[in-house]
């Protein structure tokens, strides 16, 4: 992974807010990962080969933040299995609304594991999340809660306990998120 810091201070994007006052920053991300024919078996298919690139940017406005990230994965399979196209990106912004306490953000997801390639369906993913982080001293604690909407159904490639999604059954989508966390910074 390489980080190219366009504007700013590096200690500014040590996490995904801007503080009142920040000066203006830009930082750029990107990575690669390949991974080759290790002539044995990854999960159910044998002999596959990886390739993954993800770029991201992160944008801070002295109180107000925006960071998008997007992936391209391609999944290149050997025994009759059809390669995969895989990708997906996230664009998600903030800003105060009362000097360092209150930060409302917005987020949208979108991901596509091109699994139709081995015969499965609800592939797909898209939500909106909206949601509001209170802090304590900046950093030092941190209140979040949110509401996510999938506009898609989700399926088992995508239900994620730790997100609050669910695996949906058949002819179910529209699913509603609402979750709350309290953080410590030790």
């Amino acid at each position: 992974r390489g980080e190219f810091k366009i504007a700013g201070e590096w200690g500014q994007f040590d996490d995904l807010t801007s503080w009142n006052g920040d000066p203006f920053g830009a930082l750029v991300g990107i990575a690669f990962l390949w991974e080759g024919d290790r002539g044995n078996a990854v999960g159910a298919v044998a002999n596959k080969r990886d390739f993954s690139l993800t770029a991201d940017v992160t944008l801070d406005f002295g109180g107000a933040n925006l960071f998008a990230w997007g992936v391209w994965r391609r999944v290149d399979n050997t025994g009759g299995v059809e390669d995969q196209d895989q990708w997906g990106f996230m664009v998600q912004g903030g800003i105060f609304v009362v000097p360092d306490e209150f930060e409302l953000f917005a987020r949208y997801e979108y991901g596509d594991l091109d699994e139709g390639a081995l015969g499965l369906d609800n592939t797909r993913l898209s939500v909106v999340s909206g949601g509001v982080n209170w802090y304590f001293g900046k950093n030092a604690a941190k209140f979040t809660t949110d509401v996510g909407y999938a506009f898609n159904s989700i399926s088992g490639a995508w239900a994620d306990s730790g997100a609050g999604y669910l695996e949906d059954g058949t002819d179910q989508d529209g699913q509603f998120v609402w979750r709350a966390q309290f953080q410590l910074l030790f």
